[in-house]
């Protein structure tokens, strides 16, 4: 492919956040991103244990938007809280079939960055995560996990 013929390549900016209140944020977003040539966008939303995350804007924008935006929200970690009604949540496992009937196009994880497994005290190879792992190997759903920082952020 000569360089020249890259100009008429589509383009997906694979790493875009959105959330708040306002939701007509997203048509501005779109806008400033078909204003840099930019086709489609992948909106992933970070979760954390303890934290509302956005997977409502999430869905909204891909609802608006199904043709541009591609969408992987975070899990609820309410599902392996210990002062939770567990009777309203749902299993990390759980959690992927819901995603992905909701129009997820995979999930996003942010655990092996050292700052959120510090805090959230899970580690990577938690037993939590057997019976979502296995659900997404037999589905096939994609993950992006947050797994690589230098060595030197993992550093007391």
């Amino acid at each position: 492919m000569e360089l020249s013929q890259l100009a008429s390549v589509p383009i997906t900016d694979c790493h875009t956040h959105f959330g708040g209140e306002d939701l007509d944020a997203i048509d501005t977003m779109l806008d400033s991103l078909t204003s840099g040539r930019i086709d489609k966008a992948c909106i992933l939303v970070s979760s954390f244990p303890g934290r509302p995350n956005a997977n409502p804007e999430g869905l909204f924008a891909k609802a608006k938007h199904p043709d541009r935006v591609y969408l992987f929200p975070g899990l609820d970690y309410s599902a392996v809280a210990r002062d939770v009604d567990h009777r309203l949540t749902h299993s990390l496992a759980e959690q992927v079939d819901r995603i992905a009937a909701m129009g997820g196009d995979g999930i996003k994880m942010l655990n092996g960055k050292p700052n959120y497994r510090k805090v959230s005290g899970l580690a990577l190879d938690s037993v939590i995560y057997d019976d979502y792992f296995a659900r997404l190997e037999e589905s096939g759903f994609p993950v992006l996990w947050h797994v690589n920082d230098p060595e030197e952020f993992w550093d007391p």
